[in-house]
């Protein structure tokens, strides 16, 4: 009898023994799992990006050298002059600056909507010899950029029906967006014109050549 509660007894070690890697790995398990599932989790909502509502910053519109030469200077005979809208601002070398007031973009991937106050306004001039004189102007405001897929930037001008029409066309495959939970910067987007764009600043500019570049510094 001691012989057999003796053979019993070893048995029953080796089988605890053998659960025992068992037991450790399934711990282990139980342990590692809910912080790669949470790894997971962070990694898919990074990707994502946060989407920012937006209520202040700057939209700007920045000429290039050629076409701003084409819609500002010119002779005392003919003339183009071209001027910023309040509260918009510009520079002698044609950049203009619109203030943000909403929208909203994407931190990661800049896709969204940006509304501006502000517009701009051309004047033009002919004068020749004091005998004929006539001057012409046209205005457009209140910018609208849409980001995605087909980005366009938006102005309203009394000068079509209906008033808000795409002036410009915003190339934004190669643009990248600099983003967090409260602001987004877009450097450089380039900007060609619409045949909207074209017919109001003038057929001297060629359908797809790039005009200007668009920025934005936008906040939340």
């Amino acid at each position: 009898m001691p012989k057999l509660n003796t053979t019993r007894a070893g048995r029953t070690a080796i089988a605890a023994a053998l659960l025992l890697p068992l037991i450790s790995v399934s711990a282990l398990l139980i342990e590692v799992s809910p912080a790669a599932a949470g790894a997971h989790a962070a990694a898919k909502k990074k990707s994502k990006g946060f989407t920012v509502r937006l209520n202040s910053g700057t939209l700007t519109l920045a000429f290039t050298a050629a076409s701003w030469s084409k819609i500002s200077g010119g002779s005392p005979t003919v003339g183009v002059t071209t001027t910023p809208t309040e509260p918009a601002t510009s520079t002698p070398t044609g950049t203009f600056a619109f203030p943000i007031r909403g929208g909203s973009l994407n931190s990661l991937t800049g896709r969204g909507l940006v509304s501006a106050k502000g517009g701009l306004t051309i004047s033009s001039h002919l004068s020749i010899g004091g005998l004929f004189e006539s001057s012409s102007t046209a205005s457009a405001s209140l910018p609208f950029a849409t980001l995605g897929s087909s980005s366009t930037l938006t102005l309203s001008s009394a000068n079509f029906r209906p008033a808000a029409v795409a002036m410009f066309k915003l190339a934004t495959a190669h643009v990248k967006a600099v983003g967090s939970r409260h602001s987004v910067t877009i450097n450089r987007i380039p900007a060609s014109l619409t045949p909207a764009g074209l017919q109001f600043f003038g057929t001297s500019f060629k359908a797809g050549e790039t005009v200007a570049t668009v920025s934005i510094a936008a906040k939340g």
